[in-house]
């Protein structure tokens, strides 16, 4: 058995995600300790328990892994942001690691708390300090514990953290199914034909977008024959991807775990409630605050992923350049143009798509439950086009044995 793993890696990487996603599935039914799993505070806010399966997280059954990874996705983010214009590679991988882990901690010790205070206990007795910390412990510790099963998935399995993502959205769309075929047979047919053919044509242009590119053309000085006039850099049209998707649920979830904080402490504070309704996509100052952050994610995120810096270093140091352009200085500024550019691009692209059917259904409580789909259905097309790329790149293994051979 062992020989025929090492020989279809493929294989391996499939089975053992498989075996990830099972104890990712098993650990959401894993309840806290003295919680009374269906009384939940927090049940009847729709929007933080779909948007925390849009981080691997689990709201509407309360266990180990409720938190997901939006602590990881946080940490990662606030990192950027810290690092923004320094140059990470003076620190080391281990103080890198610390320094996330440590924001990581932090994140998730306020959503804990904020979920913990919000939950009713078995023993029925008032609320105090030493009920919360050991739910709010085992919370911490499943997101540390999801976040190094997609850190392992990334080295040994397919798809890395992203993969938990799409099996806790997968398992949220098919809890939407009953109120999607209610809301079919009464009087919202059109609605819901009109929400599933948008969200169609939302995965249409996320696959063609995938494969679209704005080919920079490059002197190459290590080639030197006709192949020379051919040679390009190639720049996805949508750079930002699907990543702005999932870290915009994640900001707009933050200060709903700080209002949850703050209303323990100041329960006949009602501005905290009108706080509340401010981030989340149910009201129109929500659906604003939700477009501006997905707008400038996605141009983050543009940037992120072309990284000017590096690749004009990178061009400096094999003696490749643009034509008309000096290498240096002047490319970085050329390639952060486009990144701009192409993350303007991809920032209208998401807003158009996703705000659309939020503001078609405002005003209407059940329609806006499920007038995300169109932003799931883009986010897990998304992570499956990675994936593919990534059974791709596998596959060149079992194709050209010889060559990856650890014996030649």
């Amino acid at each position: 058995m062992s020989t025929f793993l090492k020989h279809h890696l493929l294989v391996k990487k499939i089975g053992f995600t498989f075996f990830l996603i099972l104890i990712f599935l098993l650990g959401r039914q894993i309840p806290l300790p003295g919680v009374d799993v269906n009384a939940y505070l927090g049940s009847e806010n729709s929007f933080i328990r779909t948007t925390s399966s849009l981080t691997g997280g689990n709201l509407s059954q309360i266990g180990l892994f409720s938190l997901g990874l939006g602590p990881w996705m946080s940490a990662m983010i606030l990192m950027r942001l810290l690092t923004l214009g320094r140059d990470s590679q003076q620190l080391s991988p281990k103080a890198l690691s610390f320094r996330q882990n440590s924001l990581m901690l932090v994140v998730a010790i306020i959503q804990a708390l904020g979920i913990c205070i919000s939950l009713k206990y078995k023993s029925g007795q008032p609320l105090n300090f030493a009920m919360v910390i050991v739910p709010a412990i085992v919370l911490i510790g499943g997101s540390f514990i999801i976040a190094w099963l997609g850190n392992i998935n990334s080295m040994h399995g397919l798809g890395g953290p992203a993969i938990l993502v799409v099996v806790s959205m997968m398992v949220t769309q098919f809890q939407h199914i009953p109120l999607m075929v209610d809301l079919f047979n009464n009087g919202y047919a059109l609605a819901i034909i009109v929400l599933m053919g948008w969200s169609f044509i939302s995965m249409f242009f996320i696959v063609f977008l995938e494969h679209s590119e704005y080919r920079v053309p490059v002197m190459r000085i290590s080639i030197h024959n006709r192949l020379v006039d051919k040679a390009y850099l190639p720049i996805k049209v949508n750079a930002s991807g699907g990543m702005p998707l999932m870290y915009v649920y994640t900001f707009l979830m933050l200060p709903q775990y700080f209002i949850m904080l703050f209303a323990y402490f100041y329960p006949n504070n009602h501005r905290l409630q009108a706080w509340s309704l401010i981030f989340n996509t149910y009201n129109i100052w929500g659906i604003f605050i939700f477009s501006i952050l997905l707008f400038v994610l996605a141009i983050a995120f543009s940037l992120i992923n072309i990284d000017p810096t590096k690749l004009a270093e990178d061009m400096r140091n094999a003696g490749d350049y643009i034509p008309d352009i000096e290498p240096g200085k002047e490319t970085q500024l050329y390639l952060r143009h486009l990144g701009r550019f192409f993350g303007v691009f991809s920032g209208f692209f998401l807003v158009i798509m996703c705000v659309l059917p939020l503001l078609l259904t405002l005003g209407n409580t059940r329609l806006q439950s499920i007038a995300q789909l169109t932003g799931i259905v883009m986010m897990m097309t998304g992570i499956l086009l990675s994936v593919i790329e990534e059974i791709k790149t596998a596959r060149l293994r079992s194709r050209y044995k010889p060559l990856f051979s650890q014996d030649n």
